[in-house]
């Protein structure tokens, strides 16, 4: 390989893929070469030829020359996420609009952390391609529901018995043994003895320290009321009052399950828990900065809240808290970003503008891309699988983009909560 690289090797020609066009001293081999060296000769030639190849082979040329040019242009296109046809606007806001039915927290955070994820797992439907490789570690959703399950089962058959302190010994031993057998059901396939011990042993650890950090707050006096509380319509089967939320035109219903529900002794304090396995972002971390809505990215307290005036069981309630609980594998801590409730009153006042916002864009077809957001304002692009269909120059392609009205409009969700 290096010394084809290098152009040793007697007949090859090394070429770079981002200049693969044949210098001027080479002899180009076939006629996509030529091609090449007309396009790349001279920069005011390039557009004069590229046109000619247009009109020779469109069904190659003309949808990437127009992408191309409308990378450039300082207003959302169709090769954006904008969607322009009215009939795919209406069919759009007719199967994921607000009017479409219930709707997840999670779905609408999706929307407003980058309008064209949202487009391509919730429009397109499409599926991130996964090539088949060694596997080291479990996939992050994975975790996250192993240990959402062994935290409901744990809890539904110790109850109150976590809260004592210090817990019977047997109460470790008992999330010890659960914790094993949950994690060894959802180990996957092809990994590492080893390896998979080390994860195993880390999580295992990791509910461990959980279960230290509930008996180190049992001094509050609350209680587990309700584990995965369900409202809304989840499946035909299972059907409770939704949540619902007025935002200008838009009408939403939520529905899902709140993790867990702890109320005060007398019934008039309760405390809504959603749990995360991962590490608190630090714009979360720091109580200076952090919301309970973060610009609408994080809202499920907040609705996880609103859906407890319509569950029976909490009529007497005077008062509600909120609290994200990390499981943080990195470094086997637990943290809790929690929130008041005069935090979560005046957040419940903020959605509904926010909820606006992601309606009207939602049904006017605007799916433009975000790279940055308030939850990681150094970029989320990252942690995204469809990182290759937006490709190398999407900052640049934001930062050009962001005087569109459609863009504009959307960043009146920072407003609310300014």
């Amino acid at each position: 390989m290096r010394d084809l690289t290098q152009g040793t090797v007697a007949g090859f020609r090394s070429v770079s893929l981002d200049n693969p066009a044949p210098a001027k001293d080479e002899v180009p081999v076939n006629e996509g070469e030529i091609r090449l060296r007309l396009i790349t000769a001279e920069p005011d030639a390039a557009h004069r030829a590229l046109k000619a190849l247009e009109e020779l082979e469109p069904t190659r040329l003309s949808r990437s020359l127009a992408y191309d040019q409308a990378r450039w242009t300082n207003r959302l296109t169709k090769f954006d996420g904008l969607i322009s046809d009215p009939v795919l606007v209406q069919w759009t806001a007719k199967k994921i609009g607000a009017s479409a039915g219930q709707v997840s927290a999670s779905r609408v955070e999706e929307y407003t952390k980058c309008p064209y994820l949202f487009f391509l797992r919730r429009v397109m439907k499409l599926e991130a391609w996964e090539e088949q490789g060694k596997v080291e570690g479990m996939d992050p959703l994975e975790r996250g529901s192993a240990i959402h399950a062994i935290l409901e089962r744990f809890l539904r058959a110790s109850g109150d018995a976590v809260f004592q302190t210090p817990p019977a010994p047997e109460l470790q031993n008992q999330l010890d043994q659960q914790a094993r057998e949950e994690l060894d059901e959802a180990r996957p396939a092809g990994m590492p003895d080893l390896l998979w011990e080390v994860e195993r042993d880390v999580l295992v650890g990791l509910l461990k320290e959980w279960l230290e950090f509930e008996k180190g707050r049992t001094q509050q006096g609350m209680r587990i009321a309700r584990l995965e509380q369900p409202f809304g319509k989840l499946d035909a089967g299972e059907q409770h009052p939704p949540f619902r939320i007025k935002a200008g035109r838009h009408t939403f219903d939520f529905r899902g399950r709140i993790d867990r529900i702890d109320v005060s002794g007398d019934g008039k304090r309760a405390r809504v828990i959603d749990y995360k396995t991962g590490t608190l972002p630090d714009a979360m971390a720091n109580a200076k900065s952090r919301t309970p809505l973060m610009s609408g990215e994080r809202i499920q307290i907040v609705i996880y809240k609103g859906a407890l005036s319509s569950l029976k069981g909490f009529e007497a309630l005077e008062s509600v808290e909120g609290e994200y609980l990390y499981l943080q594998p990195k470094d086997s801590r637990i943290v809790a970003c929690s929130f008041t409730e005069e935090e979560l009153s005046k957040a419940s006042q903020n959605l509904p503008a926010i909820l606006e916002v992601v309606g009207d864009g939602i049904e006017e077809g605007a799916f433009f891309l975000r790279t940055r957001g308030v939850v990681r304002p150094s970029g989320h692009c990252e942690f995204c699988e469809y990182l290759p269909v937006c490709g190398k120059d999407r900052v640049q392609r934001e930062e050009r983009k962001a005087n569109d009205p459609a863009v504009r409009k959307f960043s009146k969700i920072l407003e609310p909560l300014q």
